[in-house]
């Protein structure tokens, strides 16, 4: 039953998508590749905490929901939804086995945009940004489907969810699941 928990959350998100046909084939293979990638997420990039910035490696975690918004989405867009988020971040606060690690990763000519919405923004909890684009470039895995742009990792750094948490009540109890299964074997999804 343990080893089936890892395989459930990520599962779901194909059910969830709808899989038929070829391109879902491709779509299931896509998935299983992520899964079974390990993403780093010790790399140079910039925190920015209401109005500090500073440079930092986000150090190891049991659990970390990653949040991923790549060069293509709109960054102002997502900076004006974090609040949508901040259940995420509650939940982090009360358990304290896991963490949540929001990174923009900006065009170089919006870097400065970007920054200046972070800080006017007033989101109590810290965001990452990935100026130099060292946190896709370890992590080429990462799918370019936003999809799969937000997802849970264990401590081996192996995702176990993929997919928001906040997009409806079936994906919270998916994503607690997987947590709380991480949680309770150490930081391993059994």
């Amino acid at each position: 039953m343990i080893n089936t928990m890892k395989h459930i959350a990520i599962g779901i998100l194909c059910l969830l998508i709808g899989l038929s046909s070829c391109s879902d084939r491709k779509l299931a293979g896509l998935l299983r590749d992520f899964r079974n990638s390990e993403i780093v997420t010790d790399v140079a990039i910039e925190m920015v905490r209401e109005h500090d910035i500073v440079n930092c490696i986000p150090g190891p975690s049991a659990a970390r929901l990653v949040i991923y918004h790549d060069s293509l989405a709109c960054s102002s867009c997502q900076i004006n939804h974090l609040y949508g988020k901040i259940d995420l971040f509650h939940l982090a606060d009360s358990l304290g086995s896991f963490d949540v690690l929001t990174i923009f990763s900006p065009k170089e000519e919006e870097y400065d945009n970007v920054m200046k919405e972070l800080m006017q923004s007033g989101f109590p909890y810290p965001v990452y940004v990935d100026s130099y684009r060292e946190f896709i470039r370890a992590n080429a895995a990462i799918p370019s489907d936003s999809r799969f742009h937000t997802f849970l990792l264990d401590c081996t750094g192996h995702p176990v969810f993929a997919g928001d948490p906040c997009a409806s009540r079936e994906m919270w109890n998916l994503f607690e699941k997987a947590l709380y299964n991480v949680i309770e074997n150490g930081g391993e999804c059994r």
